[in-house]
């Protein structure tokens, strides 16, 4: 079994196979948990060495970014930030000014969001229609097609890009005791399941949803919303009266 793939439940599968026994979920959860913090790590060991660990970076590649945010106040991790002399350096050298964010959600533990920042330089590609519709005209004419070629495609740029090298840190066994101590952020679990759906935009057909009947939105029900209640709706009552005649008591009463 996959150290990375494997669930709580494939191992209480493999332990009733091999050996006959009837393991509960919640010992098999707790089995797991001891062996991924022993083969991967833990989350909570890797928030308190992270101002250690961005002291070494700054260490090993001078002239880098290497901060970690802490919150004074409860001693607890916010974020870290770390962008390298030669990544930086690699960018203005030999790639095009222009920079994009990425997010990417952490689906660890804690949750969180890593954000990146990479460089907007592609690749040619011959195959694309508006490259061979370029060639196919200046060669006729005589032209080389090198001359419209960007310079940021080239084997100098590329080479300028990653010219420079990022030095490893040191072993963590080397490091020492740690002059403060940081918690991890506080551990925050919503209320019901964690949601295994992306939220869809506006424009996007949501399909046959039921409707809240607290917060009156769709896609969830009332037992697992997490939204504030809505404001009432001063709906009328409308008051059902009787007319009752003398023609209708007459007709219908009996002799």
């Amino acid at each position: 079994m996959s150290v990375r793939s494997t669930r709580p439940c494939d191992v209480q599968e493999a332990i009733w196979t091999k050996y006959g026994v009837n393991v509960s979920y919640s010992t098999t959860w707790n089995a797991w948990t001891i062996c991924m913090e022993r083969i991967v790590g833990s989350y909570d060991e890797g928030y308190i060495v992270m101002p250690e660990l961005t002291v070494h970076v700054l260490l090993a590649n001078p002239g880098s970014i290497s901060t970690c945010i802490i919150d004074l106040m409860a001693n607890e991790w916010t974020g870290t930030c770390i962008s390298y002399k030669g990544s930086m350096e690699g960018w203005l050298n030999g790639c095009k000014p222009l920079l994009g964010l990425d997010e990417c959600f952490l689906k660890g533990k804690y949750g969180g969001v890593c954000l990146s920042i990479i460089d907007w330089m592609g690749t040619i590609d011959y195959s694309q229609l508006q490259c061979s519709f370029v060639v196919c005209v200046l060669i006729p004419m005589r032209h080389l097609w090198i001359e419209y070629y960007s310079e940021y495609h080239t084997v100098a740029k590329h080479v300028a890009t990653y010219n420079l090298p990022i030095h490893a840190i040191d072993d963590p066994s080397e490091w020492g005791e740690s002059g403060c101590t940081v918690l991890p952020p506080p551990l925050v679990r919503g209320l019901g399941m964690p949601k295994k759906q992306r939220i869809k935009d506006q424009d996007e057909v949501l399909g046959n949803c039921r409707r809240c009947g607290k917060c009156g939105t769709l896609g969830h029900k009332k037992k697992t919303c997490k939204s504030p209640s809505a404001q009432p709706s001063g709906t009328y009552a409308r008051q059902r009266n009787r007319l009752d005649i003398n023609s209708s008591r007459a007709e219908h009463r009996r002799n």
